[in-house]
């Protein structure tokens, strides 16, 4: 049986590390290791994980981002697979079963994610994306998908080769405090291996207004930086680009829209047109966007930050 490392970067994250730790050791897949990489922390976060003594690997460093703790994660690890949990999300059982099971079958395969439940700080469900319906974009050689973000997956869902980290890097260290650094991290893999999803639940990802997905200038500036490291401004490039750039925007004027911001959602998709005017599908949401501002009797103005 083959080992499968996990490595969970975490910073003062102490009111959810016990439940992701819990949820590794709980797998059914056993041949695991745990390496725990304390990213500057001043909670109680040590202290905390003091009580797991030898179940898992707990080092300590001073604060320099979730990739930088990642890789340092890379680098102690053993196992002939890899895969990554952030500290305040958590695992069902067979995550890890149900994932080796593909890459023991597949060889070409690289790396493996599977659907969510969303949840929120105090663990309620909030969203379910167990079992999505258009899937077509989730598996195969999907580099142009995740460039276009047709393709959009979490890091906590995925195990991957450590043989494909090898080959193609770790996470950019560039990207460490402002977010992203996953995407780049896929697209590197999809640039060489096939991906496989698995069409069903197998974690809990929490949302919480204070993460660094929620801040949206740092998510902004990561989403650029990537279309610049591979569709940079060129003549030949630009149609390519544009179409990349386009979709960052799209993406957020639907997360908006989805928590009734319809004002900020709305300026996000008049950005998109603007790039990419040629997808018929932002038409398609402004209508319904309008249609929904009318039903709910005006703009809802999203909070400042």
């Amino acid at each position: 049986m083959k080992r499968v490392s996990v490595v969970i970067p975490t910073y003062n994250c102490a009111d959810y590390i016990t439940e992701a730790v819990d949820s590794v050791l709980n797998q059914t897949y056993k041949e695991i290791e745990v390496v725990v990489i304390d990213d500057g922390s001043t909670d109680q976060t040590k202290h905390i994980l003091s009580v797991y003594n030898d179940k898992i690997m707990y080092l300590y460093q001073e604060n320099h981002g979730v990739a930088v703790a990642r890789n340092k994660g890379i680098e102690v690890s053993n196992g002939d697979y890899i895969s990554f949990l952030d500290s305040d999300n958590k695992w069902l059982p067979d995550l890890l079963a149900d994932s080796v099971a593909i890459l023991e079958n597949k060889p070409d395969i690289g790396l493996v994610h599977s659907g969510k439940i969303r949840i929120n700080e105090n663990g309620d469900v909030i969203e379910d994306h167990s079992q999505k319906k258009g899937i077509k974009h989730l598996s195969g050689y999907i580099y142009k998908n995740l460039l276009l973000r047709k393709a959009n997956f979490n890091l906590s869902s995925v195990v991957v080769r450590m043989k494909c980290i090898e080959e193609v890097g770790m996470f950019d260290v560039n990207l460490s405090k402002i977010g992203c650094e996953d995407r780049d991290f896929f697209i590197r893999i999809a640039k060489k291996y096939k991906i496989q999803y698995i069409n069903k639940p197998l974690y809990l990802g929490r949302f919480r207004e204070s993460s660094m997905s929620a801040n949206y200038t740092n998510m902004m500036r990561g989403r650029y930086y990537i279309v610049d490291k591979y569709c940079p401004p060129h003549k030949g490039l630009n149609f390519f680009r544009n179409k990349a750039l386009s979709a960052i925007h799209l993406q957020r004027g639907d997360s908006d829209i989805w928590k009734s911001e319809y004002e900020s959602g709305l300026k996000e998709y008049y950005r998109s047109i603007r790039l990419f005017p040629f997808n018929i599908t932002l038409y398609f949401r402004l209508i319904k966007t309008y249609v929904k501002i009318l039903l709910h009797g005006g703009l809802k103005r999203k909070k400042s930050t």
